[in-house]
């Protein structure tokens, strides 16, 4: 099954087709950043902290770079963690949350963060 790209030109690639591809890590994030700067699937978002407990929130865009205007908020996340390596994992239903642009967020606190997108 295929679905009509947003031009109405091509036929987009089918859904099976990111469906297949594997999960990517973005690699431990500290401060804001641009995970993937194309259109991608948002699998979910692992948040860790090592020293004193504290609550973070973590802000996403779909967004292919740092600048947010006018760019669709996915989601803001809040993570309420205590001290000693605690994490929160924050998933999303199956196949994910479709991001047209890219995944940009930026964080408040003193975190870890790990994106899984694909």
């Amino acid at each position: 099954m295929t679905r009509l790209s947003e031009s109405h030109l091509s036929m987009a690639a089918p859904g099976s087709v990111k469906l297949s591809a594997p999960w990517i890590c973005s690699g431990q994030c500290t401060a804001a950043t641009v995970v993937c700067s194309s259109p991608c699937l948002l699998g979910a978002i692992l948040v860790e902290i090592d020293d004193t407990g504290q609550d973070s929130v973590i802000t996403v865009y779909d967004s292919a770079d740092s600048t947010t205007t006018d760019d669709e908020i996915l989601g803001i996340f809040n993570a309420n963690l205590v001290a000693k390596t605690n994490s929160q994992l924050f998933t999303f239903p199956s196949p994910g949350v479709e991001c047209k642009e890219g995944i940009y967020f930026t964080v408040v606190g003193d975190v870890k963060v790990y994106v899984y997108y694909r």
